[in-house]
C-alpha cells in the first residue's frame, strides 16, 4: 500500500480537520466536565431488599415462627438472591435480601413484593410488610444546628431550616439526627386511681372519646349546605388538662389536669445529640441517583448563609457544618490537577532533552486532549461516571501512559526527518517525510495501545463490591488510552509536519542542553549498550540463569514476610469515629458516662495531637456525640483539612482508644466505624441453637485476641441479656384473671396506654398514659401495682403473680436459614493483614470450633469474602487479558511465536512491582494487583517496538546477532522515553504525601517501578529469549531437512 495514503496521510495533508477534531474533543470534554455529578468516594451500588414487619406484643420467638420463618420460605422461591440475613427483637422483624452481582434490584425488588403479598398466613398482630429496595446515597454535608438552648426551640428552628434546604432544586433529601420524638405524657399515680375506682385503661379511653375532630353531616336548603362538625380535638398540653374525666353527681366536673400531670414534651426514650458540647439537632443532606455532591454541599451551605441572615435566630442558637464532602473532593480534584500539571511538564522536559522542543510540545499537547475526550465518555451519554477520587486518580495513572504511543510516533517522524536531513535531503516534503515516519510505526504503535487496553479491560468486570467500584479507574484510563490513540493518529502528525526539524546554525542555550542529553544518550547507546548486549548475547545461557536467580529472590520477598500482603487498602476518612453497645442490665445512666468518657478522651486525644505537631488550628475541629437509645451511641471527631495536618486518621483513632482505655459493662467498642468497605474481619456463625453460637463465638474471640494486631473483637449476639419473667399464679384463675388480663395491666403501668396519635405540623404525636415515672423504677414496684378484675375488684400484682429473673435472648440473627452469630474484628494493618488472620483462625481455631460442634457452619465475609470474589475475577480476568494480548500481538506480527517471546517479558514486570513495595514499604493490595496486570498491557508495548524493528532488520537480510543490537540501538531512545515518561507521569502521586492519595500510590508502585525494570529486561532479557528463539527456530529447520533428506532417499 502507498505510505502516502490512508487516514493519517489524508489528515496529515488536511491540517483544518485536524484541527477541529482536536477542538471538538476539547470543548466537548469541557462542558461534559463542567455538568459531571461529584462524590468524594463512588457510592456502592444498591444491592439490598429489606422487608420490615411490625408486631403488636410480639416476643422473639413467636415472630420468628410466625413471620420469618414463613418470610425465608416465601424467598426460597426467588431468582438472583445472594444471601438472606434476618434480624428479630421484641416487636419487629427485618429481613435484608442481598442481589446476587449484576442481578437487576429492581425485578428483585418486584419478585420479592409479589411473595411477600401471597403470604396470607401472618399472625392477627402483624402489621403489612413493608419491602423496600436500597437506593444509591451518599453523605453530602451535615448541618448542625445547636446551642445552650431548650431542646424545643432547637427544633423548631431545624425543620424550619430543614424546609428551606429542601426548596433548593439541588438538594432532594435531608435527614434529621438527634430529635427526639414529642409525645403528650399523662402521668396517674396509682393514689389517684384507687381513690376514683379508675384503671389507667379508663383514662386512656376518656381522653380518646373525648379529644375528637368529628364530621356530623350536613344541612341542606334552597339557600345552601352547611357543613356539621364537632372540632373538640385536643392538641397542646392546656388542651388535654381540660378535659373532663368525670361529672359528679352536683354538677362539679373533674378534669384531667385537677389528677394527672400532663406533659407536652418529648418521648422516654433516651437521645443525647451534643455538638461541640452543646445541644444539638443534625441535619444531614443526602444526594441519591446523579444528584451533584458537590452542587448539593455548595446549595447547603448557601442555605445556611441566607437563613441565619434573613431570619431572626436567638442569639444562644448557632449553625455549623460538619463532614463536608465537597471539600474532600475539591482536594481530590486539586491533587489531579496539579499532579496533572507537575506530570505534563516533567514529561515535555523529557522529551524535549532528547526531542525537538516544539515536538515534545506537541506531543504533551495529546495530554489535554485525551483526557478532554475521556470526560466526553464520562458523561451520561457514555460511561455515566462521576468525578470521584478513583476516577480522578485513573487520570494520574493514565498520565504516563497515553503518550507512550505519541512518543513513538513522534520520535519516528524526528528520526525520518533528522535522517533526510543527514542526507542532504532538506528540501525533502516535510508533509510526505511526516507522513512516512508515522506509517513506519503506526501499526506496532497502535496494537501497543490496544494490548494496553486489553489488559485494563478485564479490570472493568472485577466481582464483588469493592471490586465493582475499583473498575471505575480502570474504565476512565481505557477512555484516556483510546482518545490517546486517536489523537496520536489523526492530531498529531499534522502538527509535526508542519514544524520545522532542521538544525539552526545558532547555538542557543537549550540547544546544548538538548546536544548534551543526546551525545549522552548516543554515547551510552555506543560506549555501553552495544558492547554490553553484544556480551549478553555471547554469554546468553549464564545470562539467563542470573535472570532466574533474580526471579526466585524476588519473588521470595512475599514467602520472607518483606512484604506483606494486605488486599483492601484503608481509604482514608475525613473523621474519626467510636460506636459502642452495652450490655442492657448496665441501664442508660451507664450509657452517659459510657458517651462522657469517649468525649473527654476525645478532647484530650486533640490536645495532645495538637501539642505534638505544633498546629494553629485544633486536628479535631468538631465533635459530634449521638446515642438514640438506652444501650448504644457514638462520637465522632471531624478531622482538620488534608492540607493542614501532617497525620492521619489511624493516629488520631490509636490514640483514642489508649486514652479511653477499659470501660465496663461493654459488649460492643468499635474505633473504625468511619472505614469505608468492607469489615476486616467478619466471620458468620451459623447453627440451629443459641447456646452452640453464643460458645463458639466465645471461644472464636478468644483466638482472635490471641492474635497481634487485631482490634476492636466483638459479636452481635444478644444472649443472657437480664429479663424479669411474669409467672401467674393460681389464684388469678380463681379471680376470673387471664394471662392476658395480668400482662395487658403490667403493660400499660410501664410502658403505658396509647390514647390517641395526633398529627401537630409535620409531627406524628403520641398521646400516652402510665404511671409516674417514679413509681415504675424498680422490683418493687410491680410487686406493688394494682390489678382489676371484671368484677371491679383491685388485688395486689403479689397475689395474681411474680417475677423470676432468667437470662433471656433479646435479639436472634438468622442468615440463610440458621440461627447466626457474626464475629467481626479490625486489624492493624501496620502489623498484620486480615488475610493473615484468616489463615491462622483456619489452621488451628476454626477446625477446632467445626470438630466440637458438629451442627456448626462457618462463613468468612468481610474483606475474606470480598478478597475471594476479586481474586477469583482477577485470575479471569488475567487470563482473558493474556489471551486478548496474544492475539493482538500475534496480527501485526504475523507470528505465532513471537508473541510469546514478547510476553515471556511481563513476569519481569512483575518482579519490579514487588521490588517496588519493598523499596517503598507499602502493602500488596488490590490496587497493587490492578497496576500489575495493567503493567502487561505497558511493557507489552515496549516490546512490542522492540520486536517489530528485529523483524523487519530480519526481512531486510540481516543476521540474528545483528538484528538485535540494531534493533536495540535504533528502539532505545522510544523505549527509554515512554518508560520515563510513565514513571514521570506517576511521580507526582508516588510523592503526594497527602493522607488521602495513601491508597493509590500501590497502583502507581506496581506501573511505576514494574515498566522501570520492565525497561531494563526488555533491553536485556528480550534478546536473549530473541536469540535462544532464532535458535531453537535454526534446529526445527534442521530437523527438517534431515527428515526430508532421510523421507527423499526412502
Amino acid at each position: 500500500m502507498n505510505q502516502q495514503q490512508g487516514i493519517v496521510a489524508w489528515f496529515v495533508r488536511n491540517p483544518v480537520a485536524s484541527n477541529l477534531l482536536m477542538m471538538i474533543i476539547l470543548i466537548a470534554g469541557f462542558f461534559t466536565m463542567s455538568g459531571l455529578r461529584t462524590e468524594s468516594f463512588p457510592a456502592f451500588p444498591p444491592e439490598k431488599v429489606s422487608i420490615s414487619v411490625s408486631v403488636s406484643g410480639g416476643g422473639i420467638q413467636d415472630i420468628e415462627e410466625g413471620v420469618v420463618l414463613k418470610i425465608e420460605e416465601a424467598l426460597q422461591e426467588v431468582q438472583g438472591i445472594d444471601s438472606v440475613r434476618s434480624t428479630i427483637k421484641n416487636g419487629s422483624a427485618s429481613v435484608v435480601v442481598t442481589r446476587i452481582d449484576g442481578y437487576d434490584l429492581t425485578i428483585l425488588k418486584d419478585d420479592i413484593d409479589a411473595e411477600i403479598n401471597a403470604i396470607s398466613n401472618f399472625p392477627t398482630a402483624a402489621d403489612n410488610p413493608v419491602v423496600e429496595a436500597a437506593q444509591r446515597e451518599s453523605d453530602a454535608i451535615w448541618i448542625a444546628v445547636y446551642g445552650d438552648a431548650d431542646t424545643k426551640n432547637l427544633k423548631l428552628v431545624a425543620e424550619d431550616l430543614r424546609s428551606e434546604l429542601l426548596d433548593d432544586d439541588d438538594i432532594k433529601q435531608v435527614d434529621v439526627s438527634g430529635e427526639p420524638t414529642e409525645e403528650i405524657g399523662i402521668a396517674v399515680s396509682e393514689q389517684v386511681l384507687q381513690r376514683y375506682g379508675w384503671t389507667l385503661a379508663d383514662i386512656a379511653g376518656q381522653v380518646k372519646a373525648q379529644s375528637v375532630n368529628q364530621y356530623a353531616g350536613e344541612l341542606s336548603s334552597d339557600e345552601g349546605e352547611i357543613t356539621v362538625r364537632g372540632d373538640f380535638q385536643s392538641y397542646y398540653q392546656s388542651d388535654f388538662e381540660s378535659i373532663v374525666v368525670q361529672a359528679n353527681t352536683d354538677g362539679a366536673l373533674i378534669r384531667l389536669g385537677d389528677v394527672a400531670s400532663v406533659s407536652d414534651n418529648f418521648s422516654e426514650q433516651m437521645v443525647v445529640s451534643r455538638f461541640n458540647g452543646d445541644s444539638a439537632i443534625m441535619l444531614k443532606v443526602v444526594v441519591t441517583g446523579d444528584t451533584s455532591l458537590t452542587n448539593a454541599a455548595d446549595a447547603a451551605k448557601t442555605v445556611m448563609t441566607e437563613y441565619l441572615k434573613n431570619n431572626n435566630v436567638p442569639a444562644n442558637i448557632h449553625m455549623d457544618t460538619m463532614g463536608d464532602q465537597s471539600v474532600f473532593i475539591g482536594e481530590r480534584l486539586d491533587t489531579m490537577v496539579e499532579n496533572g500539571l507537575i506530570g505534563m511538564l516533567l514529561v515535555v522536559i523529557l522529551l524535549a532533552l532528547f526531542l525537538h522542543p516544539m515536538l515534545a510540545l506537541w506531543v504533551a499537547v495529546g495530554i489535554p486532549i485525551a483526557f478532554a475526550g475521556a470526560m466526553l465518555a464520562m458523561g451520561p451519554l457514555g460511561l455515566n461516571l462521576s468525578l470521584n477520587e478513583l476516577t480522578t486518580s485513573g487520570f494520574l495513572v493514565a498520565l504516563g501512559i497515553l503518550v507512550d504511543d505519541a512518543i513513538v510516533i513522534a520520535e519516528s517522524v524526528y528520526s525520518t526527518r533528522q535522517q533526510a536531513s543527514r542526507e542532504g535531503k532538506q528540501g525533502s516534503n516535510a508533509i510526505a517525510l511526516t507522513i512516512q515516519g508515522a506509517k513506519k510505526v503506526a501499526i506496532p504503535a497502535t496494537f501497543g495501545v490496544l494490548t494496553t487496553v486489553a489488559a485494563f479491560y478485564p479490570l472493568m468486570f472485577i466481582d464483588g463490591r469493592m471490586g465493582n467500584i475499583f473498575g471505575q479507574q480502570a474504565m476512565v484510563v481505557i477512555a484516556v488510552l483510546i482518545f490517546a490513540l486517536v489523537e496520536s493518529k489523526l492530531i498529531l502528525p499534522a502538527h509535526l509536519a508542519h514544524i520545522k526539524l532542521e538544525t539552526s546554525q545558532k547555538r542557543t542555550y537549550w540547544s546544548r542542553v538538548q546536544s548534551f542529553f543526546q551525545n549522552g544518550l548516543q554515547k551510552v547507546i555506543d560506549d555501553f549498550y552495544v558492547p554490553s548486549i553484544h556480551w549478553v548475547i555471547k554469554h546468553r545461557g549464564t545470562s539467563l540463569v542470573g535472570s532466574v536467580v533474580i526471579f526466585i529472590l524476588v519473588v521470595g520477598l512475599i514467602p520472607a514476610g518483606q512484604v506483606r500482603i494486605s488486599f483492601f487498602p484503608d481509604i482514608e476518612p475525613s473523621v474519626v469515629m467510636s460506636s459502642f453497645e452495652v450490655q442492657d442490665s448496665f441501664g442508660k445512666g451507664h450509657t452517659y458516662e459510657i458517651i462522657d468518657k469517649l468525649e473527654q478522651s476525645l478532647i484530650e486525644t486533640n490536645q495532645e495531637i495538637k501539642k505534638k505537631y505544633q498546629m494553629s488550628i485544633d486536628p479535631v475541629t468538631a465533635i459530634y456525640v449521638n446515642s438514640s437509645d438506652n444501650t448504644s451511641g457514638s462520637v465522632t471527631g471531624e478531622l482538620a483539612e488534608d492540607s493542614l495536618r501532617d497525620f492521619d486518621a489511624d493516629e488520631v483513632s490509636s490514640l483514642w482508644r489508649e486514652k479511653t482505655g477499659a470501660l465496663e459493662g461493654i459488649t460492643v467498642l468499635d474505633f473504625d466505624g468511619a472505614r469505608k468497605g468492607p469489615e476486616a474481619i467478619r466471620i458468620e456463625l451459623k447453627a440451629k441453637q443459641m447456646s452452640t453460637l453464643a460458645t463458639a463465638s466465645a471461644t472464636l474471640q478468644q483466638a482472635m485476641a490471641e492474635i497481634e494486631g487485631v482490634t476492636d473483637i466483638h459479636d452481635n449476639l444478644k444472649v443472657h441479656q437480664p429479663q424479669l419473667n411474669i409467672k401467674i399464679k393460681p389464684a388469678a384463675y380463681g379471680l376470673g384473671l387471664t394471662n392476658t388480663d395480668i400482662m395487658q395491666q403490667v403493660s400499660t403501668a410501664l410502658y403505658g396506654s396509647q390514647a390517641q396519635r395526633i398529627q401537630r405540623g409535620s409531627d406524628e404525636v403520641k398521646v400516652m398514659v402510665r404511671y409516674p415515672a417514679q413509681e415504675r423504677k424498680y422490683l418493687s414496684d410491680i410487686d406493688n401495682l394494682m390489678i382489676h378484675t371484671a368484677d371491679g375488684a383491685v388485688i395486689p400484682f403479689y397475689v395474681v403473680a411474680e417475677t423470676v429473673y432468667a437470662d433471656s435472648v433479646s435479639q436472634i440473627d438468622r442468615l440463610d436459614r440458621y440461627r447466626a452469630a457474626s464475629v467481626i474484628a479490625g486489624v492493624n494493618k501496620q502489623q498484620i493483614s486480615s488475610g493473615d488472620v484468616i489463615r491462622q483462625l483456619q489452621a488451628d481455631a476454626i477446625p477446632r470450633l467445626l470438630q466440637t460442634y458438629p451442627d456448626l457452619k462457618i462463613e468468612l465475609k468481610g474483606e475474606a469474602s470480598e478478597q475471594s470474589k476479586s481474586t477469583s475475577s482477577l485470575s479471569q480476568g488475567l487470563v482473558v487479558a493474556v489471551l486478548i494480548i496474544y492475539a493482538l500481538l500475534a496480527i501485526p506480527l504475523r507470528s505465532y511465536t513471537k508473541p510469546l517471546v514478547i510476553m515471556s517479558i511481563i513476569p519481569y514486570g512483575v518482579l519490579g512491582s514487588i521490588l517496588g513495595h519493598w523499596i517503598v514499604g507499602i502493602n500488596i493490595g488490590i490496587l497493587s494487583l490492578f497496576g500489575t496486570i495493567a503493567l502487561c498491557g505497558v511493557v507489552v508495548n515496549d516490546s512490542l517496538v522492540l520486536v517489530s524493528k528485529f523483524t523487519e532488520l530480519q526481512d531486510e537480510g540481516m543476521s540474528t546477532a545483528s538484528a538485535i543490537v540494531e534493533a536495540g540501538k535504533t528502539r532505545l531512545r522510544a523505549i527509554l522515553l515512554t518508560s520515563l515518561t510513565t514513571f514521570a507521569g506517576l511521580t507526582p502521586l508516588l510523592l503526594d504525601d497527602s493522607s488521602q492519595a495513601q491508597f493509590l500510590i500501590p497502583m502507581a508502585v506496581s506501573l511505576g517501578f514494574g515498566i522501570l525494570f520492565a525497561t531494563f529486561t526488555t533491553l536485556y532479557a528480550l534478546p536473549i529469549i530473541l536469540s535462544f528463539q532464532d535458535s531453537v527456530a535454526v534446529g526445527f529447520d534442521l530437523i527438517k531437512q534431515r527428515m526430508g533428506g532421510r523421507l527423499a532417499k526412502g
